[in-house]
Formats: C-alpha cells, sequence, structure tokens
C-alpha cells in the first residue's frame, strides 16, 4: 500500500519461503510483480497460487489482466472467465469487455426468446422439444406459441412447413400436458 515494491517483494519471498504453500503470498507478491513491471515473474506466481487454490479468483482475474494487458486477449479470457465463474465481480466485468472486444456474444446479450426459437427449430424429436422447454420454460405460453406459428406462416417457404408445424406440434402438445 506504501508503494514500496521492492520491500513488499523482499516481504512476500521471505513469506513464501517460510511456507511456500500460501497461495495468498504468491498472488500478493504476484501483484508486486505487475507493480515492478515483471509481468513473467507475476504470471508464475499467479500460476503457483492457482496450483496450490485452485478457488483463488483473484489469480485467474490477475493472469487474464496481464495477458489483456500484453493484447493476449483470446488467451486472456478463460481466465476471466474463470474469476467469474469463481464469483469474482471484477472478472465478470472484464470478460465481458474482452468478449465485446473480440466481437463474442455471450448468451446474456442474445434474446432469450430468439434462443427458445432457436431450440425450438433443432428439435428433432419429442423429448428435444421436451429438453428445449425445460431450458425455457416460456416456449409454452400461448403467446410464444402463437408467435413461432406465425413466424412459419410468414417466412418458412411451403415445402420446408411440415417439419416446421411438426415441431410446433410437440410444443403445443408439451403445453397441453402442462394444463
Amino acid at each position: 500500500m506504501l508503494q514500496n515494491y521492492d520491500e513488499a517483494c523482499a516481504d512476500y519471498t521471505r513469506a513464501i519461503q517460510l511456507d511456500p504453500a500460501h497461495a495468498v503470498a504468491h498472488t500478493n507478491r504476484g501483484n508486486t510483480y505487475v507493480n515492478l513491471h515483471r509481468y513473467e515473474e507475476a504470471l508464475e506466481d499467479f500460476n503457483t497460487a492457482i496450483c496450490l487454490d485452485p478457488t483463488d479468483a483473484l489469480a485467474y482475474r490477475n493472469i487474464g489482466t496481464v495477458l489483456y494487458n500484453r493484447g493476449a486477449l483470446q488467451e486472456a479470457l478463460p481466465y476471466l472467465e474463470k474469476a467469474a465463474q469463481l464469483g469474482d465481480q471484477a472478472g465478470t466485468q472484464y470478460a465481458e469487455q474482452v468478449r465485446r472486444e473480440l466481437g463474442i456474444v455471450s448468451d446474456s446479450q442474445v434474446n432469450p426468446a430468439q434462443l427458445a426459437f432457436e431450440a425450438s427449430q433443432h428439435a428433432d424429436s419429442l423429448d428435444d422439444m421436451r429438453g428445449a422447454v425445460a431450458r425455457f420454460p416460456f416456449m409454452t405460453n400461448f403467446d410464444f406459441i402463437a408467435a413461432i406459428e406465425q413466424t412459419i406462416v410468414q417466412q418458412v417457404p411451403p415445402e420446408h412447413r411440415p417439419a416446421f408445424k411438426q415441431r410446433l406440434a410437440w410444443l403445443r402438445q408439451i403445453a397441453d400436458e402442462q394444463k
């Protein structure tokens, strides 16, 4: 906190010598190395911290941040996603930022109705449709079914309608079963 990074690095090194399995000491020394612009050593410490404690969200985020700052967005993303998965809010925000920069659309940015419609169109059996409805329970709502029917009439060429109508029949059957 005093920005005496060389002294802090020496203190963390001593702590690690006393207890090499202390994951937090590795993460903290890694942060100190980042402040000293010693990125390879920082990455080594963050990786060691993860080996010692696979739930160390900060170590994952720090690796992702170092890689991001080096322009290695593809490499950074899995680390930021892991930090997010472990509950790190900043990791979640950084992962979203990297996805945007990479042009990756996350499920949270896609309309759920569109995802449900696509899932319904990939159903090849009643069981497949049940799986889609399990993921998107609103698919059995009357308005959703009516919207699918309207889309079929307006956008699907007549020669392809039988398969679409079969899927719609499965969806109606599931909706009727749930009444």
